[in-house]
């Protein structure tokens, strides 16, 4: 389905021609530009060593800020093209396709640049159009089903199968008296009928209940792919919901999806098989029967009990995760809903379960939700939409979106429709923010093992309450890590030397002095325990910053190591040059003596001795 949407997509690009002179509307923005190089040859499919000159080539970049940049280009003689000048920017994914015979055509992926690529090559194949639709048929059809509460919504996905190697494609002027290469039904009372990415192209037309593909149909396999809403009967009624799906082209193969955890499909002929994971999310997959040209699979759910009663899902916990470069402020954020009292919760017809509103300046907006039946949507305002059905207990929604920086700080400002109890937001530290809220608090900071957080909170949030929040990011001060390294360095140097000179000069540091027999190496080591701890304080307050903490830390732990493994090797000296003496009165004995000189003792006797025991 997704190499068909791009198609679509680069389809749609390469009908558009640049605009007259006279005409008012702006041309599409050309790609970004840098120092890279996007090359490459048009191919015939059936043969890579004959070339396709004079095709009209377009490069199309995918950029952040959802405005697209296009540049073009034509094959030459050899069927080479090539772009010059191009961002080489990895989170800047392009496409390349060609228009050959009135028929889009992509180089098969996406080209993203590794980071300091300066060159891709790609190759595109292009086949010979035809008009006979013999070798075309549907390998698979399956039904993705997610109940929405009063609506179900179905997303129909048909696998199909090109056998020869042309590609089948009826032109405009030649469907009136042809019949269509495939063609769908849409159940009665289907609704909100759509493509992948919103895209419909020209060669698919919506006819009341029939969807009818013109092509192009490309040679090997290809999903073609539409979704619609279907009404559900009220749980209330305690009915299920009959689906009596035909498919006029038939398929060999038949799948009924469904959410793990969703009701559950019952018909003559299905037959669950293996579990599957689509989007991150897992289904339960029923297999139907082969179906004939116009043959028909029907089945029902039962729907579980639930209640229309959005004020019963409240919003437990908002926790938002920033990370701050040049360019922007990227924002995910997660908003944990608990559904109260017995059963699901579903919204009333054409209202919602939720509204998150987002920041007018934000771009690239995203969504998510791995539960079932949720159903989330993008508000015209600005913001997502959530719908379907709620489950008993925590749901979660993510949003993601990108807040453009302009200038050397930037503003987050965050309201909820409902009331949050607990908002958390963490920021990636880079050791140079500067941060001003009225209503967020500081807590101790979040460390993983690559990054460390800042943490800020607010509890009780009211609906409709502005929690703003102001990052700066100070420009790094000048030789400021080499400086702060010396300074912790010599205050170290100079506390130890103190604590060494101490006892000679008879004075006192402090009120807490060092046992009189531990050795200097034990209080020098014990002062840098000191300053590593002073040092965590200052880091952990914002005081200073991440790189200056980091050299510091460094430091005073690598001279404390010296110390422990000097301290442990003058023991060991110690133990082995200690003199040998008497076991009874303690006196200094030779290694040579056999009786202590002052008591008498039989020193081997006693040694002897003590060593039988």
């Amino acid at each position: 389905m997704r190499r068909a949407a791009l198609l679509c997509l680069l389809g749609l690009l390469l009908a558009v021609q640049p605009a007259p002179a006279r005409e008012t509307s702006p041309a599409p923005p050309d790609v970004p530009a840098g120092p890279a190089t996007i090359r490459g040859r048009v191919v015939h499919l059936e043969d890579a060593d004959r070339p396709v000159a004079g095709v009209s080539v377009i490069l199309y970049a995918l950029l952040p800020s959802g405005i697209p940049g296009v540049r073009r280009a034509v094959s030459d003689g050899l069927g080479r093209f090539r772009f010059e000048g191009v961002g080489n920017d990895p989170s800047t994914p392009y496409l390349v396709g060609a228009d050959y015979q009135g028929i889009p055509y992509s180089a098969g992926a996406r080209v993203a640049f590794a980071p300091g690529e300066l060159e891709r090559e790609v190759e595109i194949r292009v086949a010979e159009a035809t008009r006979d639709a013999q070798g075309v048929a549907v390998s698979l059809a399956s039904l993705r089903i997610d109940w929405l509460g009063v609506e179900l919504r179905i997303a129909e996905s048909l696998t199909v199968r090109n056998r020869s190697s042309r590609t089948v494609y009826i032109p405009a002027e030649d469907r009136g008296a042809r019949s269509p290469v495939l063609r769908a039904e849409l159940p009665e009372g289907a609704e909100e009928f759509l493509m992948p990415h919103g895209l419909q192209p020209e060669g698919v037309e919506r006819r009341e209940r029939e969807v009818a593909f013109w092509g192009p149909i490309y040679p090997g396999e290809q999903d073609l792919g539409f979704s619609y809403l279907l009404p559900a009967i009220l749980p209330a009624t305690g009915r299920a919901v009959e689906i009596d799906k035909a498919f006029p082209s038939g398929a060999e193969r038949t799948l009924v999806l469904v959410p793990a955890g969703g009701p559950i499909p019952s018909g003559k002929g299905l037959v669950e098989k293996e579990p599957t994971t689509l989007e991150g999310r897992s289904f339960r997959t029923f297999e139907g029967p082969a179906l004939a040209p116009g043959g028909r699979l029907g089945f029902s759910f039962a729907l579980p009990e639930a209640r229309v009663d959005p004020d019963a899902l409240e919003v437990m916990e908002a926790r938002l995760l920033l990370s701050l470069d040049d360019a922007a402020l990227g924002v995910r954020e997660t908003h944990v809903l608990q559904a109260k009292g017995e059963g699901a919760i579903m919204a009333a017809p054409g209202e919602s379960l939720l509204r998150i509103p987002v920041p007018e300046a934000s771009q690239d907006l995203r969504f998510s939700t791995d539960t079932a039946g949720l159903s989330l949507a993008r508000l015209p305002q600005g913001g997502v939409e959530v719908g379907g059905v709620a489950p008993p207990g925590e749901s979660t929604v993510a949003v993601e979106y990108r807040i453009p920086v302009d200038g050397s700080s930037v503003d987050l400002v965050r309201s909820f429709e409902k009331r949050v109890p607990l908002l958390g937001i963490y920021l990636a530290d880079s050791g140079r923010l500067i941060l001003e809220s009225d209503r967020l608090h500081r807590r101790r900071p979040v460390r993983t093992s690559d990054l460390t957080y800042i943490h800020l909170e607010a509890f009780s949030v009211a609906p409709g309450e502005k929690v703003a929040l102001r990052i700066a990011s100070q420009p790094p001060s000048r030789g400021s890590s080499r400086a702060g390294v010396l300074a912790v360095v010599a205050l170290a140097s100079v506390l130890c030397g103190a604590l060494l000179i101490a006892p000679l000069l008879g004075g006192d540091l402090g009120t807490e002095s060092a046992e009189p027999d531990e050795p200097p190496s034990v209080r020098e080591r014990e002062s840098i325990y000191a300053a590593i701890r002073d040092l965590e304080h200052d880091h952990e307050t914002g005081k200073i910053a991440e790189a200056d903490y980091a050299s510091m830390r460094d430091e005073l732990r690598g001279r404390a190591l010296a110390l422990l493994r000097r301290e442990r090797e003058g023991a060991a000296d110690a133990e082995r040059k200690r003199a040998p003496r008497c076991p009874a009165c303690a006196a200094d004995v030779g290694a040579a003596d056999r009786f202590c000189s002052r008591c008498g003792q039989a020193l081997a006797a006693r040694a002897e001795g003590e060593a039988t025991r």
